[in-house]
């Protein structure tokens, strides 16, 4: 029994596949290994082109048997890191080193039916230290250097949202943009900003909404689509106080569900990794 346990665990820590990726920098190198194919992954690419809900279930039942991929990371030729998973990639910018001199190693993967994936954070102290995981469904996590310092932003979905209002794959989220500081990403309210639109154009909006039709064939959705995209924009790139103003305009008169649809917008909010720090960042911000 022991032999067997030994043979099951070095079989998890030896390459399950030829290199399929190595990045160097310094004293650091970065493997990826991709699984051997096997008949699972074919029927997972077979599943994947069924309609949402039967696949997501038949997908999950083929999670346990697929073959994991693996990620190594290296110092000095030194295995100091080992893990498996699927779909490993090392971004453009995998190694950062901060303003006092600290170094990190970013790597992404993901597991997820229908996009988004996962940015794992290291920090490369006398032993590799896992500091961050951001995660983000159905999309990204995506690099952009959106204020042209040489150091891309992660833009990521807004996990509070997903599936809502109505749960099904494909339900659009709030994006957020998040900035380097201080050994972490964290909300970039000054970005986020360059969002708002102009008064004038909140105001053409919410009167185009109001006179639009209101009559849905899916008694879930509440709202026009173009009301849930319009307070996605406003709640995230603030103050709140504009997004509930615009609810009140945009809100067909006469229609029903309003103070129940607030109420569930209220408690997304709060349950989000990011937007109680935006909201705190635009009341220190005088609101602004």
């Amino acid at each position: 029994m022991l032999i067997m346990a030994h043979w099951i665990s070095s079989r998890r820590d030896s390459p399950p596949g030829p290199l399929s990726q190595s990045k160097k920098f310094e004293d650091y190198e970065v493997r990826i290994y991709q699984a051997y194919e096997e008949q699972s992954g074919l029927a997972l690419r077979i599943v994947q082109k069924l309609p949402s809900l039967v696949g997501s279930r038949i997908e999950r039942w083929l999670d346990r048997r697929q073959p994991e991929d693996a990620l190594e990371i290296c110092k000095n030729g030194r295995r100091v890191y080992w893990a498996r998973g699927f779909y490993f990639d090392v971004p453009e910018k995998w190694f950062v080193r901060d303003e006092a001199g600290r170094d990190y190693i970013q790597i992404q993967h993901s597991r997820f039916r229908n996009g988004g994936g996962i940015l794992d954070l290291f920090e490369c102290r006398e032993k590799l230290t896992q500091i961050a995981q951001i995660e983000s469904l159905d999309f990204g996590p995506e690099f952009q250097d959106l204020d042209n310092d040489g150091r891309p932003e992660v833009i990521v979905n807004d996990n509070s949202f997903y599936h809502w209002p109505n749960c099904v794959d494909g339900e659009p989220m709030p994006k957020v943009i998040l900035r380097w500081q201080n050994g972490r990403y964290v909300p970039a309210n000054a970005l986020m900003k360059k969002r708002r639109l102009s008064t004038s154009a909140l105001a053409a909006k919410a009167a185009a909404i109001r006179s639009s039709d209101w009559s849905f064939s899916n008694e879930r959705t509440w709202m026009p689509r173009e009301l849930i995209l319009t307070l996605y924009d406003l709640f995230y790139s603030g103050p709140e106080g504009i997004a509930w103003k615009f609810l009140d305009d945009a809100w067909k008169p006469g229609a029903e569900g309003k103070s129940e649809w607030a109420e569930a917008w209220r408690y997304r909010l709060e349950d989000s990794d990011y937007w109680p720090q935006l909201r705190d960042a635009w009341k220190s911000d005088g609101g602004h």
